[in-house]
């Protein structure tokens, strides 16, 4: 069993946003699990697409994702 500091709940936007503001303010990255119930290939897979706000563009530039 891995034991981690913080676990992330939802490997979507908000989630995976939530990891890399994380990783951006020095949180190691073996101290953080995002956990979902798709596997990876599934989310590549996902056809949805997705409206931002300028704030959420704004973050996403912040943690080089956008």
């Amino acid at each position: 069993m891995k034991t981690v500091d913080v676990a992330i709940a939802g490997g979507g936007p908000t989630g995976l946003a939530l990891a890399g503001m994380l990783a951006l303010r020095g949180m190691p990255a073996d101290r953080v699990v995002v956990i979902d119930g798709k596997t990876t290939d599934d989310a590549c897979r996902d056809p949805r697409s997705i409206a931002l706000s300028w704030g959420s563009r704004e973050l996403l530039t912040q943690i080089q994702a956008w």
